[in-house]
């Protein structure tokens, strides 16, 4: 049995209360270990990153960014063994 972790809030600090929120989830599950966290403080303007384990059994994790005008783009990503065992293999793509 898998732990999973999840959360939401909305009226963020600082930030008008109908617009901003937070949420997130992440799950152990041995077999599909999956994460995901996105915030918001503006229409438009949303980071967030997510993970999961893919057909190679290589842990892909993302990190992503949204702007109304800009639109959707991945603003780090990388690769890694699953088990954690194995190094980074150095895939990255689009890192600031």
């Amino acid at each position: 049995m898998s732990d999973r972790l999840q959360y939401h809030q909305q009226g963020l600090k600082d930030a008008p209360s109908h617009i901003s929120y937070r949420f997130g989830f992440i799950d152990d599950d041995q077999e599909n270990p999956q994460s995901r966290h996105e915030v918001s403080y503006e229409p438009g303007y949303v980071t967030g990153a997510y993970s999961y384990v893919d057909a190679n059994n290589k842990l892909q994790y993302v990190k992503y960014e949204t702007h109304p005008e800009h639109g959707f783009r991945i603003v780090q990503q990388w690769t890694r063994e699953a088990d954690g065992n194995g190094p980074d293999d150095g895939t990255k793509a689009n890192s600031e």
